[in-house]
């Protein structure tokens, strides 16, 4: 279950897009999941897989130009986001060897900020996109190889037939 709840208005040469979301969703642990968990040490041999529920709450705001003809065209976005699960699967590592099997962890969130911008000028022979997000995990294991930030930034040329793209990554 999902819903949005949204609000838009034109400035000048700007239109201004406000938005909601909330949803509800769940998640089957997978067949490979399942055997997975089978071979789990006798400590575990109580437990079971559940179903892994999320609950999702995001809010935002969205600037973009009116008018793609008129230079600088520009848009931007920034988002705050919370992601709530009850139930989380985790996967757990048997130490030193590449065995691994899955475990039910609770509840764990993950919430963020999302920033986004692009300007094209000069007939969009320049422009420039930067993308930041900012993580926060209330446990690291439970969302592996996920970075606390990420940027990309970019800065683009468009010659005729001539185009480059210039960017940074940082996670």
């Amino acid at each position: 279950a999902t819903a949005t709840v949204s609000a838009w208005d034109y400035l000048e040469n700007t239109i201004i897009y406000v938005y909601a979301n909330t949803g509800n969703s769940f998640r089957v642990p997978s067949i490979s999941e399942r055997y997975a968990h089978a071979l789990r040490p006798q400590k575990f041999a109580g437990d079971t897989l559940l179903t892994e529920y999320k609950m999702m709450k995001e809010i935002g705001l969205k600037i973009s130009t009116r008018d793609p003809d008129v230079y600088p065209v520009f848009s931007g976005s920034m988002s705050y986001f919370h992601y709530g699960y009850s139930n989380k699967i985790k996967t757990i590592q048997y130490s030193g060897t590449p065995l691994q099997f899955p475990v039910n962890d609770g509840p764990a969130e993950i919430l963020g900020v999302e920033l986004n911008a692009e300007v094209y000028t000069f007939g969009k022979r320049l422009g420039f996109r930067s993308i930041y997000s900012l993580y926060n995990f209330s446990d690291q294991l439970t969302f592996p190889m996920q970075p606390s930030h990420m940027g990309r930034h970019h800065v683009m040329v468009n010659l005729g037939p001539v185009s480059a793209r210039i960017g940074i990554k940082n996670e």
